[in-house]
């Protein structure tokens, strides 16, 4: 073999595997399994996991961790009370929205619209369900 051919073969050699290596990378890619961003974990079952975590990597001590959940459970009912205050507001800029919204629609708009926010409204609510109503 001359040595333009073995040049040729190789580099005929070279080109077939790239071929295949950017394949296979490609098929990786196109099979990988997508991440769930959003956990579907109960808020309950998020404390008790924080809670672990803390006692193991900060090696807490029974009475550290008594204190711990006491901090804890004063912090939800201050996010509660926050979020009881807010209520009012929240859906009376809510109600504003969907007046505005209703007074550029068309009738038959409006009949729609009703029904987007009404799907919407129960994917919220059932998303709430499922994570402990956080």
């Amino acid at each position: 073999m001359s040595r333009t051919q073995t040049s040729l073969a190789l580099a005929l050699l070279l080109v077939f595997a790239s071929g295949i290596a950017v394949g296979g990378f490609g098929y990786h890619l196109y099979t990988a399994k997508s991440v769930e961003a959003i956990s579907a974990r109960s808020s309950e079952q998020l404390r008790k996991d924080y809670v672990s975590e803390m006692k193991q990597k900060l090696k807490m001590t029974d009475s550290q961790i008594t204190q711990m959940n006491v901090v804890l459970d004063q912090t939800r009912l201050q996010f509660k009370e926050v979020r009881d205050r807010m209520k009012p507001d929240m859906s009376r800029i809510k109600s504003e929205q969907i007046e505005k919204i209703n007074s550029f629609l068309s009738p038959e708009q409006q009949k729609d619209y009703e029904k987007l926010r009404a799907e919407r409204d129960l994917k919220a609510k059932q998303k709430a369900s499922a994570t402990g109503g956080m």
